[in-house]
Protein backbone atom coordinates (compact mmCIF):
# COMPACT_ATOMS: atom_id res chain seq x y z
CA UNK A 1 0.00 0.00 0.00
CA UNK A 2 1.57 3.57 -1.05
CA UNK A 3 0.04 6.95 -1.42
CA UNK A 4 -0.64 7.86 -5.23
CA UNK A 5 -2.06 11.33 -6.54
CA UNK A 6 -5.49 11.35 -6.66
CA UNK A 7 -5.76 13.14 -9.74
CA UNK A 8 -4.04 9.93 -11.80
CA UNK A 9 -7.31 8.15 -10.41
CA UNK A 10 -10.77 7.53 -12.27
CA UNK A 11 -13.93 5.73 -11.89
CA UNK A 12 -14.05 2.96 -14.65
CA UNK A 13 -15.84 -0.21 -15.59
CA UNK A 14 -15.30 -2.14 -12.14
CA UNK A 15 -16.06 0.76 -10.21
CA UNK A 16 -19.49 0.11 -7.87
CA UNK A 17 -22.11 2.97 -7.66
CA UNK A 18 -21.85 5.38 -4.75
CA UNK A 19 -24.31 7.68 -2.98
CA UNK A 20 -22.54 9.81 -1.39
CA UNK A 21 -20.46 10.68 2.30
CA UNK A 22 -21.84 11.61 5.18
CA UNK A 23 -20.95 14.34 7.45
CA UNK A 24 -20.30 12.17 9.70
CA UNK A 25 -17.61 10.10 7.63
CA UNK A 26 -15.91 13.74 6.24
CA UNK A 27 -15.04 14.64 10.15
CA UNK A 28 -13.53 11.55 11.26
CA UNK A 29 -11.39 12.05 7.63
CA UNK A 30 -10.18 15.26 8.66
CA UNK A 31 -9.66 14.24 12.34
CA UNK A 32 -7.58 10.93 11.62
CA UNK A 33 -7.15 10.49 7.76
CA UNK A 34 -8.14 7.83 5.15
CA UNK A 35 -7.84 4.71 6.81
CA UNK A 36 -9.23 2.37 4.10
CA UNK A 37 -6.91 1.94 0.79
CA UNK A 38 -8.69 2.48 -2.32
CA UNK A 39 -8.33 -0.42 -4.94
CA UNK A 40 -6.95 0.53 -8.31
CA UNK A 41 -5.88 -0.96 -11.51
CA UNK A 42 -3.63 0.24 -14.69
CA UNK A 43 -5.42 1.66 -17.62
CA UNK A 44 -2.69 2.84 -19.05
CA UNK A 45 0.97 3.95 -17.86
CA UNK A 46 0.54 6.22 -15.29
CA UNK A 47 -3.73 6.61 -15.18
CA UNK A 48 -5.49 4.13 -12.88
CA UNK A 49 -9.14 3.21 -12.35
CA UNK A 50 -11.03 2.63 -9.48
CA UNK A 51 -12.13 -1.13 -8.26
CA UNK A 52 -14.71 -1.36 -5.97
CA UNK A 53 -15.72 1.53 -3.68
CA UNK A 54 -14.76 4.84 -4.36
CA UNK A 55 -15.53 6.33 -1.07
CA UNK A 56 -11.84 6.72 -0.20
CA UNK A 57 -11.49 8.65 -3.68
CA UNK A 58 -14.11 10.99 -2.55
CA UNK A 59 -13.17 11.50 1.07
CA UNK A 60 -9.35 12.73 -0.24
CA UNK A 61 -11.18 15.15 -2.37
CA UNK A 62 -14.02 16.33 0.21
CA UNK A 63 -10.94 16.93 3.05
CA UNK A 64 -9.03 18.29 -0.04
CA UNK A 65 -6.18 15.94 0.22
CA UNK A 66 -3.84 15.90 -2.99
CA UNK A 67 -2.99 11.70 -2.41
CA UNK A 68 -4.93 8.84 -1.52
CA UNK A 69 -3.84 5.31 0.11
CA UNK A 70 -4.34 2.64 -2.68
CA UNK A 71 -3.60 -0.98 -3.80
CA UNK A 72 -3.32 -1.80 -7.49
CA UNK A 73 -4.91 -5.07 -8.29
CA UNK A 74 -3.07 -5.33 -11.63
CA UNK A 75 -2.86 -9.50 -10.73
CA UNK A 76 -6.83 -9.73 -10.69
CA UNK A 77 -8.89 -11.35 -13.32
CA UNK A 78 -12.11 -9.78 -14.61
CA UNK A 79 -14.36 -12.34 -12.87
CA UNK A 80 -12.20 -11.28 -9.66
CA UNK A 81 -12.80 -7.62 -10.66
CA UNK A 82 -16.13 -8.30 -11.72
CA UNK A 83 -16.78 -9.41 -7.59
CA UNK A 84 -15.22 -6.58 -6.37
CA UNK A 85 -17.55 -4.18 -8.05
CA UNK A 86 -20.54 -6.19 -6.86
CA UNK A 87 -21.47 -4.56 -3.57
CA UNK A 88 -22.07 -6.72 -0.59
CA UNK A 89 -25.28 -8.71 -0.86
CA UNK A 90 -27.06 -7.86 2.82
CA UNK A 91 -26.92 -4.09 0.70
CA UNK A 92 -28.37 -4.90 -2.33
CA UNK A 93 -32.58 -4.56 -2.86
CA UNK A 94 -34.57 -7.42 -2.35
CA UNK A 95 -35.57 -8.59 -5.83
CA UNK A 96 -31.96 -7.79 -7.25
CA UNK A 97 -30.20 -10.26 -4.26
CA UNK A 98 -32.29 -12.68 -5.28
CA UNK A 99 -32.16 -12.38 -8.55
CA UNK A 100 -28.16 -12.89 -8.35
CA UNK A 101 -28.96 -16.00 -5.87
CA UNK A 102 -31.40 -17.63 -8.14
CA UNK A 103 -28.72 -17.01 -11.26
CA UNK A 104 -25.96 -18.61 -9.60
CA UNK A 105 -28.05 -21.66 -9.17
CA UNK A 106 -27.40 -21.95 -12.82
CA UNK A 107 -24.09 -22.58 -11.91
CA UNK A 108 -24.05 -24.18 -8.69
CA UNK A 109 -27.26 -25.84 -8.39
CA UNK A 110 -26.16 -27.68 -4.76
CA UNK A 111 -28.01 -24.75 -2.75
CA UNK A 112 -25.99 -25.56 0.62
CA UNK A 113 -22.87 -25.34 -1.91
CA UNK A 114 -23.71 -22.19 -2.62
CA UNK A 115 -24.93 -20.70 0.69
CA UNK A 116 -20.84 -21.27 1.72
CA UNK A 117 -19.80 -19.62 -1.27
CA UNK A 118 -22.19 -16.74 -0.34
CA UNK A 119 -21.44 -16.43 2.93
CA UNK A 120 -25.22 -17.46 3.47
CA UNK A 121 -27.24 -20.52 5.37
CA UNK A 122 -29.02 -23.09 2.98
CA UNK A 123 -32.45 -22.00 4.25
CA UNK A 124 -31.76 -18.22 3.31
CA UNK A 125 -30.30 -19.56 -0.59
CA UNK A 126 -34.24 -20.96 -0.68
CA UNK A 127 -35.92 -18.23 0.48
CA UNK A 128 -33.87 -15.79 -1.74
CA UNK A 129 -34.93 -18.68 -4.33
CA UNK A 130 -38.40 -18.83 -3.61
CA UNK A 131 -38.65 -14.79 -3.91
CA UNK A 132 -37.66 -14.96 -7.15
CA UNK A 133 -40.09 -17.12 -8.31
CA UNK A 134 -42.97 -14.98 -7.13
CA UNK A 135 -44.92 -13.81 -10.29
CA UNK A 136 -43.54 -10.60 -11.60
CA UNK A 137 -46.08 -7.99 -10.78
CA UNK A 138 -45.18 -8.92 -6.84
CA UNK A 139 -41.48 -8.80 -7.48
CA UNK A 140 -42.53 -5.22 -8.83
CA UNK A 141 -44.34 -3.59 -6.20
CA UNK A 142 -41.53 -4.77 -4.06
CA UNK A 143 -38.89 -2.84 -6.18
CA UNK A 144 -40.89 -0.25 -5.57
CA UNK A 145 -41.69 0.22 -2.16
CA UNK A 146 -37.86 -0.77 -1.25
CA UNK A 147 -39.12 1.66 2.71
CA UNK A 148 -41.82 -0.78 3.33
CA UNK A 149 -41.04 -4.37 2.13
CA UNK A 150 -38.47 -5.37 3.91
CA UNK A 151 -36.87 -8.81 3.11
CA UNK A 152 -39.42 -10.63 6.47
CA UNK A 153 -42.22 -9.20 4.89
CA UNK A 154 -40.64 -10.84 1.45
CA UNK A 155 -40.08 -14.18 2.67
CA UNK A 156 -43.77 -14.03 4.30
CA UNK A 157 -45.23 -13.34 0.97
CA UNK A 158 -43.46 -16.00 -0.80
CA UNK A 159 -44.96 -18.52 1.43
CA UNK A 160 -48.41 -17.88 -0.04
CA UNK A 161 -50.42 -18.37 -3.29
CA UNK A 162 -50.94 -15.51 -5.75
CA UNK A 163 -54.13 -14.38 -4.29
CA UNK A 164 -53.20 -14.69 -0.84
CA UNK A 165 -49.91 -12.52 -1.68
CA UNK A 166 -51.43 -9.55 -3.43
CA UNK A 167 -53.94 -9.42 -0.76
CA UNK A 168 -51.53 -9.19 1.94
CA UNK A 169 -48.95 -7.03 -0.20
CA UNK A 170 -51.80 -4.34 -0.70
CA UNK A 171 -52.08 -4.49 3.13
CA UNK A 172 -48.88 -3.99 3.76
CA UNK A 173 -48.10 -1.01 1.49
CA UNK A 174 -51.45 0.80 2.24
CA UNK A 175 -51.26 -0.11 6.35
CA UNK A 176 -47.28 0.09 6.66
CA UNK A 177 -47.85 -3.47 8.27
CA UNK A 178 -44.65 -4.81 10.28
CA UNK A 179 -43.20 -8.14 9.06
CA UNK A 180 -44.97 -9.56 12.72
CA UNK A 181 -47.81 -8.22 11.70
CA UNK A 182 -47.58 -9.54 8.10
CA UNK A 183 -46.56 -12.55 9.18
CA UNK A 184 -49.81 -13.09 11.60
CA UNK A 185 -52.07 -12.61 8.82
CA UNK A 186 -50.51 -14.82 6.49
CA UNK A 187 -50.90 -17.52 9.37
CA UNK A 188 -54.42 -17.27 9.26
CA UNK A 189 -54.06 -17.44 5.63
CA UNK A 190 -52.82 -20.45 5.73
CA UNK A 191 -55.93 -23.77 5.85
CA UNK A 192 -56.48 -25.21 8.88
CA UNK A 193 -56.24 -28.94 10.12
CA UNK A 194 -59.33 -29.73 12.25
CA UNK A 195 -56.88 -31.48 14.50
CA UNK A 196 -55.26 -29.09 16.98
CA UNK A 197 -51.57 -29.29 17.11
CA UNK A 198 -49.85 -29.11 20.29
CA UNK A 199 -46.82 -26.52 20.89
CA UNK A 200 -43.86 -29.87 20.40
CA UNK A 201 -45.98 -30.61 16.74
CA UNK A 202 -45.46 -26.51 15.70
CA UNK A 203 -41.97 -26.51 17.08
CA UNK A 204 -40.83 -29.79 14.63
CA UNK A 205 -42.87 -28.02 11.91
CA UNK A 206 -41.04 -24.76 12.33
CA UNK A 207 -37.58 -26.81 13.06
CA UNK A 208 -38.18 -28.40 9.73
CA UNK A 209 -39.17 -25.32 7.69
CA UNK A 210 -35.62 -23.89 8.66
CA UNK A 211 -33.75 -26.89 8.21
CA UNK A 212 -35.17 -27.57 4.59
CA UNK A 213 -36.01 -24.02 3.71
CA UNK A 214 -39.24 -24.64 2.89
CA UNK A 215 -42.67 -24.97 4.29
CA UNK A 216 -43.39 -27.79 6.26
CA UNK A 217 -46.77 -29.24 7.96
CA UNK A 218 -47.74 -31.94 9.70
CA UNK A 219 -51.46 -33.30 9.12
CA UNK A 220 -52.02 -34.98 12.44
CA UNK A 221 -55.60 -36.23 11.08
CA UNK A 222 -53.99 -37.39 8.13
CA UNK A 223 -50.80 -39.04 9.45
CA UNK A 224 -48.71 -37.30 6.93
CA UNK A 225 -45.84 -34.61 6.50
CA UNK A 226 -46.03 -32.52 3.56
CA UNK A 227 -43.24 -30.61 2.09
CA UNK A 228 -44.26 -27.54 0.18
CA UNK A 229 -41.37 -26.30 -2.25
CA UNK A 230 -43.52 -24.29 -4.35
CA UNK A 231 -42.81 -26.22 -7.90
CA UNK A 232 -39.49 -24.68 -7.86
CA UNK A 233 -37.07 -27.58 -8.82
CA UNK A 234 -33.56 -25.99 -7.20
CA UNK A 235 -35.99 -25.70 -3.85
CA UNK A 236 -36.61 -29.55 -4.38
CA UNK A 237 -33.19 -31.17 -4.96
CA UNK A 238 -32.30 -29.40 -2.01
CA UNK A 239 -34.72 -31.33 0.05
CA UNK A 240 -33.76 -34.52 -1.43
CA UNK A 241 -30.15 -33.65 -0.88
CA UNK A 242 -30.91 -32.82 2.13
CA UNK A 243 -32.28 -36.58 2.79
CA UNK A 244 -30.32 -38.21 1.56
CA UNK A 245 -31.25 -38.79 -1.65
CA UNK A 246 -28.73 -39.92 -4.48
CA UNK A 247 -29.53 -40.66 -8.01
CA UNK A 248 -28.32 -44.20 -9.29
Amino acid sequence: MHLLDIDRISRGRYTTDFTGLTSLEEKKARISGISEALIIRTVEPGQYEIVGSPKSWFLAQAIQEAQVPVIIVDHLKIDELVTLKTPSTEKLPIIEWAEKISDLTIETPNLAELGRKEGLSRSMVCNLVRIDAMPFEIKEQIRKHPKLIKLGHAKVLAGLKGGQQRSLLSQIIQKGLSVHEAEKIARNKKPVVSVEKDPDTIKVENRLTEILGCGTMIDLEQGTLIIKYGKNNDVLQGVLEHLGYEET
